[in-house]
């Protein structure tokens, strides 16, 4: 097998084993897909198509490492992505897959600096990843991977307001997330990935406001969320971060209807 297929198919196992909470034998894959992809940028550093999957298996690495709640290591993955991302922005700043590339080494970057405890950090990181990919979301409103990644980073900044204790600011950061992805839910609402977008972002706007001392609208926000993750969880039952993210909704949402 030659290297390339060989790291596309660890590529692949270590996705997966991450995915179902597997993750030291996850991560094991994804490490030794990094090595080979190296490798091969050492052998052929001009090669534009090994830059860009040495940048994607490290973005995948750094993936892994957060969903492990290793937030140095996802840190670190995150650095020498969004390096080598913006050493390609820089060589063709037209060129709106690198472009991608950028901003969403930047998120990751964001996330593990949230995972870390850093939130004014995080905070930071999350309002540059807007600022970049505002751009490309107006210039092409019609590609969903940008109006998702508007979406998910108002969510990722709102979560680090709350945790900075600003929750004016992070309720309208969690409404501007709820909009955006509720526009794509009712484009394709059997899309899982923003299904799943959708009821996080309902069950933390949820929390935010039974924190608050709204419960009305916290019971109505984490209904919704927890209806949403319970049809994705069911599509999807070995998804590590989706039960997760169904094991928080569900005292938040049986706390509100106690206090009622």
């Amino acid at each position: 097998m030659n290297p390339g297929a060989l790291a596309d198919t660890y590529l692949a196992l270590g996705a997966m084993l991450t995915k179902i909470g597997r993750f030291d034998e996850g991560l094991a894959y994804l490490e030794r897909v990094v090595a080979i992809r190296k490798s091969m940028l050492d052998a052929n550093p001009t090669d534009r198509g090994n830059r860009g999957s040495w940048i994607d298996a490290q973005l995948v690495m750094a993936r892994g490492w957060l969903a492990a709640g290793k937030a140095p290591q996802a840190l670190q993955c995150a650095d020498t992505r969004l390096e080598a991302a913006g050493a390609m922005v820089a060589g063709d700043p037209s060129n709106s897959v690198y472009r991608r590339d950028q901003w969403v080494a930047r998120m990751v970057r964001a996330n593990a600096l949230g995972v870390a405890g850093n939130h004014a950090g995080a905070a930071a990181e999350y309002r540059q990843v807007l600022d970049l990919i505002a751009a490309l979301a107006d210039a092409d409103p019609g590609d969903r991977g940008h109006r998702r990644g508007v979406a998910v980073n108002w969510l990722g900044l709102a979560d680090s307001l709350v945790a900075l204790k600003q929750p004016l600011e992070a309720e309208r950061a969690y409404s501007r997330a709820v909009a955006e992805s509720e526009a794509l839910w009712r484009q394709d609402p059997k899309k899982i990935e923003t299904t799943i977008d959708l009821g996080r972002m309902y069950t933390h706007l949820g929390r935010l406001y039974g924190t608050i001392g709204n419960l009305s609208q916290a019971q109505t926000f984490l209904e919704k969320g927890r209806r949403l993750i319970d049809e994705a969880s069911a599509k999807d039952p070995q998804d590590a971060a989706l039960q997760k993210s169904k094991a928080e909704a569900g005292p938040d949402l049986l706390s509100v209807n106690k206090n009622n």
